[in-house]
């Protein structure tokens, strides 16, 4: 074979080899995150970058360990540069994720932007649909909230998180029963009334309940929560003799 034609082949088998190479190591690196050994997964992905500065997917995986590890700046830059080089990695992970460590440092309007890009990609996406509905109701976009919410719902009708943001919008709009419609569709488990994860909502459907007139089922809700959280507290001893 004449050399101008083989040597190009020769560099797409190279580049093949290096790109297999790195998602190896990605995966290599990957495996320590999983049994909580951060500082080994960072080395394998350091030293895999410092060979191969193409791979979309190492760049990704150093950037959520920086961000597991509170480094936003240094996420953000890593992610950044996973889209660089290839904007359609992983059906919009990487925009999801730097838009969460551009959230965790107050850049709400480039978050915004991300998730956009996430949605874009990969429209029937539970979470990147209630991420971007929780950081629209952050910005006072209340409509565009819901639109959000309603969505993620209707593709998997058992998000909780996601009902239960909607049941707290719907609380704050005065729709008491539409909130309750979510509430009661979700089931709060002794344990989880015991370890306070879901007071704030327990306190929320209390005053759905109240004001939809269960007097009796809002107290019981209020009373549940009311060593814990002293707003229930309060509405048991003026609401609940």
């Amino acid at each position: 074979m004449n050399s101008q034609f083989w040597f190009p082949f020769l560099l797409v088998i190279l580049s093949s080899c290096s790109v297999k190479w790195a998602d190896k190591q990605a995966d290599y690196g990957y495996s320590f995150e999983t049994k909580n050994d951060y500082s080994t997964a960072m080395n394998v992905y350091n030293k895999a970058i410092r060979k191969n500065k193409k791979s979309a997917e190492l760049f990704w995986r150093r950037g959520n360990l920086y961000a597991r590890n509170q480094n936003y700046q240094q996420s953000i830059n890593d992610l950044t540069r996973s889209i660089e080089i290839d904007s359609t990695f992983n059906g919009g992970y990487a925009y999801w994720d730097r838009a969460i460590s551009k959230e965790r440092l107050e850049d709400y309007e480039g978050a915004l932007l991300d998730f956009d890009k996430a949605v874009e990609q990969s429209p029937e996406k539970t979470n990147f649909l209630y991420f971007r509905g929780s950081l629209r109701y952050r910005l006072n976009d209340i409509e565009g909230s819901l639109s959000d919410l309603n969505k993620a719902i209707e593709l998997w009708d058992r998000y909780t998180h996601a009902k239960l943001l909607r049941a707290y919008i719907y609380t704050k709009k005065g729709l008491y029963n539409n909130a309750l419609e979510d509430y009661d569709s979700i089931s709060f488990t002794p344990n989880q009334i015991k370890n306070q994860s879901y007071d704030e909502d327990i306190y929320y459907r209390g005053i759905c309940r109240f004001e939809s007139g269960n007097i009796e089922g809002a107290c019981e809700d209020w009373n549940s929560i009311s060593l814990n959280y002293e707003l229930a507290l309060k509405k048991l001893e003026l609401n609940c003799k």
